[in-house]
């Protein structure tokens, strides 16, 4: 249904954060978007395993699939969890992080919508900061919903490289 909020996780890993989040969040439809076809995989396999099926899983670049998948205003919560930093100049083009990396998706998002961004790399986090509020993003002290580690962050975790949660509202402050 239309009230049904919607949650987008781009670049999804193994798919271990969306799932979490499917299930702590019963009342969201939930998206994730991977390049990586044994990724997709692997999150295929693991919503079947955890009998989710309120998430549905799509491969290829989310730059060009989304927009003319999703409506615009559909995204109640943006999810960029441990993005590829790129770190040679000749890649820069291709950060998820930076304001032509996100332009495809600022039509999709709701006013209100929560955009998350974690990463263990300062850098990553520094382009959040000067990226988000560029876009229309404003920073808020917590997502306001509880959301679970990602893969990546529970490496990290235990393996003792601290990361970061970066938290936005896009536009109006009313959200999910």
């Amino acid at each position: 249904s239309k009230s049904t909020p919607l949650a987008v996780e781009v670049g999804f890993g193994r798919g271990y954060f969306l799932g979490q989040f499917a299930l702590l969040n019963p009342g969201w439809k939930c998206l994730g978007i991977e390049v990586k076809r044994k990724l997709v995989r692997e999150g295929l396999a693991r919503l079947e395993k955890w009998d989710i099926e309120s998430t549905r899983l799509l491969l290829g670049d989310a730059r060009a699939l989304l927009p003319p998948f999703l409506p615009k205003q559909s995204i109640d919560a943006f999810f960029i969890l441990f993005p590829d930093p790129w770190w040679k100049k000749k890649h820069h083009k291709r950060r998820l992080l930076s304001e032509v990396g996100l332009a495809p998706f600022v039509p999709l998002l709701k006013a209100g919508a929560l955009v998350v961004v974690r990463s263990d790399v300062p850098l990553v986090l520094d382009l959040a900061r000067d990226v988000l509020p560029a876009i229309g993003c404003h920073s808020i002290d917590g997502p306001g919903l509880e959301l679970p580690p990602t893969d990546r962050e529970r490496v990290c975790d235990r393996i003792g490289i601290p990361s970061e949660e970066l938290c936005f509202r896009f536009g109006g402050e009313e959200g999910p």
